[in-house]
C-alpha cells in the first residue's frame, strides 16, 4: 500500500468513483459520507492524506472539517484535499488563507488527483 487516505463525500457514486481510482493505484481508502462519519474515522485511523467535498448539501462545509483537523495536536499535520463543484473566487480565497493544501474541481480528473495524493505522502515521508 501506498498510504491511507479518507475520503469524505456525501455523493455516493463520486465517492465510489475516487475510491476505485485511488484503490487501482495501491492506496488504502476510508469512505465517509458526512462530517460526522469522517471525525468517527478518524478515531479509529490516521490517514496518511484526507480528500474532502467542499460544500454538503445538507448544508455542512468541508471547512468545519478542516478547522478541527488543524485544531488537533495529532491530525494537524496531515494534508487536506478539498474537491469542489464550484471552485468561486470566495471559496479559494478563505481555502487558501485558511492553509489548505490543494483544491481539485468537479468533474475529477483522477490523474491529477493520484499525483497530488502521491506528492503529498511523498514530501511528508521525506
Amino acid at each position: 500500500m501506498r498510504g491511507t487516505i479518507l475520503v469524505v463525500d456525501e455523493d455516493e457514486q463520486t465517492l465510489l468513483h475516487i475510491t476505485s481510482a485511488l484503490r487501482s493505484n495501491h492506496f488504502a481508502v476510508i469512505g465517509a459520507n458526512n462530517i460526522e462519519e469522517a471525525l468517527s474515522c478518524l478515531k479509529i485511523a490516521t490517514p496518511n492524506v484526507i480528500i474532502s467535498e467542499s460544500h454538503f448539501r445538507s448544508g455542512e462545509a468541508g471547512f468545519e472539517l478542516y478547522d478541527f483537523i488543524r485544531g488537533n495536536s495529532f491530525l494537524r499535520t496531515i494534508p487536506f484535499v478539498f474537491i469542489t463543484g464550484s471552485l468561486d473566487r470566495i471559496t479559494l480565497l478563505i481555502g487558501k488563507r485558511l492553509g489548505v493544501d490543494e483544491f481539485v474541481p468537479k468533474p475529477i480528473d483522477y490523474e491529477l488527483l493520484v499525483a497530488i495524493i502521491s506528492g503529498k505522502i511523498h514530501r511528508r515521508t521525506n
